[in-house]
């Protein structure tokens, strides 16, 4: 996504008195038609599957549509104080990703919904 970035940053200091804004759609992992050969292998998907599950909070892939309906909020009057940023539209993934399979493994969250915080913390001591 540097890519991205790097062709909207200039845009995004050299054109807003024009009343141009400028944002970036990050899409994460995507249903497409590139990726139905993938999804038919059963191993490939199995792979995938689990992929998804560990890494990512919505534990699925997104849909070209979820992608899509961004850009028309970027340029309704909606979003008119928004420039200059990235949307992220990954079912979490950037989110979460470094410290969901861990989470998702050792069940770190449900031991402090259980304990509560500090019942959580005395534990650890």
């Amino acid at each position: 996504m540097e890519e991205l970035e790097g062709l909207s940053r200039p845009a995004v200091y050299l054109l807003p008195d024009s009343g141009i804004r400028c944002n970036v759609i990050q899409p994460g992992s995507i249903e497409t038609d590139m990726t139905e050969a993938m999804r038919s292998n059963p191993l490939a998907r199995k792979m995938s599957d689990k992929m998804m599950n560990n890494t990512i909070l919505l534990r699925r892939s997104g849909k070209a549509d979820e992608i899509a309906y961004t850009a028309p909020f970027l340029v309704g009057d909606e979003s008119s104080y928004i420039t200059g940023t990235d949307i992220v539209v990954d079912g979490g993934w950037l989110t979460a990703a470094p410290y969901l399979g861990n989470e998702r493994s050792n069940h770190m969250l449900s031991l402090l919904k259980k304990e509560g915080i500090r019942g959580f913390f005395k534990r650890s001591k």
